[in-house]
């Protein structure tokens, strides 16, 4: 009898933690989003069920993704359908920003700018202008750069429009590190 009750609980276990893992990199790993190496969390903000981590792809290119969880009773749960991934050049000098959104249940997307900065060890932060197809400015604003190089800011819901970003990459003193204007 004591052994069926273990079996029937550990059943129950299984079904009320669903596809969710203790882990954030146990959830990538099972994800399917990083299939073809370990993943290497770069970015992760659980507020906002935001994480971007470095795998390689089917060629063995490395990529950077971008993909959305959530958190419920200390276990996570990766959305395999709301990701995006790029290719990057982690050898060389190489930066790159995104602009990106992510859908809610409101149907109104949080829009957000991301990127990564390599190789360019004293850069601190991104100053970044989005500017409209007239090429007025809409917004304007600086990220810091977390420790893995990766940065990311969310832009405001009264943005909309969005045409053209020019962005700069910054020291700590403020000089510029890269110009991509």
């Amino acid at each position: 009898m004591k052994k069926s009750l273990s079996i029937l609980m550990f059943i129950g276990l299984i079904v009320v933690s669903g596809c969710s893992h203790s882990t954030l990199k146990e959830a990538i790993d099972n994800s399917g989003l990083a299939q073809y190496d370990e993943p290497e969390i770069l970015y992760r903000n659980d507020d906002e069920g935001i994480v971007i981590f470095l795998t390689k792809d089917a060629e063995g290119s490395y990529i950077v993704c971008r993909g959305t969880y959530t958190k419920k009773n200390d276990r996570f749960k990766v959305d395999d359908s709301s990701h995006f991934a790029r290719n990057v050049d982690i050898v060389n000098k190489y930066e790159f920003l995104t602009i990106d959104s992510i859908e809610d249940e409101s149907n109104n997307p949080k829009r957000f700018i991301w990127g990564g900065v390599f190789h360019y060890p004293q850069a601190e932060k991104v100053q970044y202008i989005i500017n409209d197809e007239e090429g007025n400015e809409l917004h304007q604003n600086s990220t810091e750069i977390n420790n893995k190089h990766i940065f990311l800011d969310t832009i405001p819901d009264d943005v909309k429009d969005l045409h053209e970003v020019n962005y700069q990459v910054l020291d700590a003193e403020g000089n510029i590190l890269y110009d991509q204007s």
